[in-house]
């Protein structure tokens, strides 16, 4: 996997973590001590992130810091996830 890669993913979970805890950029840049351009090139990812800074972001977040790394579910994922727990549901109906 390449560094480009990662960071990718990085970035995306960094975004939609803070979305989800409804979190402006200004915030958590905060808690790393920077400015909310200089996160905001962390989340383009133009800048490279710490683990440092990983570690300060899943105390902030109370989440683990493999959730960062987490790849991105796509349509295709989501749409196979959906299948497997329809076919559960009707199995469950059926040993009912």
């Amino acid at each position: 996997m390449k560094t480009d890669d990662i960071n990718s993913i990085i970035s995306a979970n960094l975004i939609r973590i803070r979305h989800a805890r409804r979190y402006a950029q200004k915030d958590v840049a905060r808690v790393l001590a920077m400015s909310q351009p200089s996160y905001c090139r962390i989340e383009k990812g133009d800048t490279d992130i710490t683990c440092k800074q990983l570690y300060l972001l899943a105390l902030f977040f109370k989440t683990s810091i493999t959730e960062f790394y987490k790849r991105p579910r796509t349509k295709k994922t989501k749409k196979k996830e959906s299948a497997v727990l329809k076919a559960h549901s009707m199995e469950e109906i059926y040993e009912e």
